[in-house]
């Protein structure tokens, strides 16, 4: 791992399985500027994120690095999971920025916003943001989640 300056944190981690569990470990030198609830909801989102780039740079072939970017600011924290160096060895157009049902549910209930971003060369980003003192209910999460999933059905369409 190496961290930077510039953000509230910014580390990268070789896409392994052990990527997730790092970004959780960086991800707690924040905790101290986050509620219970926040800290919870970033935990889930980076795992999910970090999983998911994980899973594609393996099944492409590549074993690049991923970065992981935390701001925050009185509103919110926003975070961001990308590949670095990912030398994907499929056929141009076959990275899966495509979201599984699941994944898709889990960032949408747990993110007030959240999507995805392919470069030009292919490697992809995950970004969220969480806004301060928005605490769903059982309820919302619920709906969000839904929600979600079903968007990224019909996305797949």
């Amino acid at each position: 791992m190496s961290r930077n300056g510039g953000a509230a944190l910014d580390a990268t981690f070789t896409a392994s399985a052990d990527a997730p569990r790092a970004a959780r470990a960086a991800l707690a030198g924040l905790h101290g500027e986050l509620d219970d609830e926040l800290a919870f909801r970033l935990n889930l989102l980076v795992t999910e994120a970090v999983t998911n780039r994980v899973l594609d740079q393996v099944t492409a072939g590549g074993r690049g690095r991923i970065r992981v970017e935390f701001s925050t600011d009185g509103r919110a924290v926003r975070g961001t999971v990308a590949d670095v160096t990912f030398g994907d060895r499929r056929p141009r157009g076959a990275t899966a920025a495509a979201t599984r049902d699941l994944e898709a549910g889990m960032m949408g209930a747990m993110a007030d916003s959240w999507g995805t971003t392919r470069r030009a060369d292919g490697e992809i980003s995950i970004w969220f943001e969480v806004l301060r003192g928005s605490a769903p209910t059982r309820e919302e999460y619920e709906e969000r989640f839904t929600a979600a999933r079903l968007a990224s059905r019909d996305e797949r369409r």
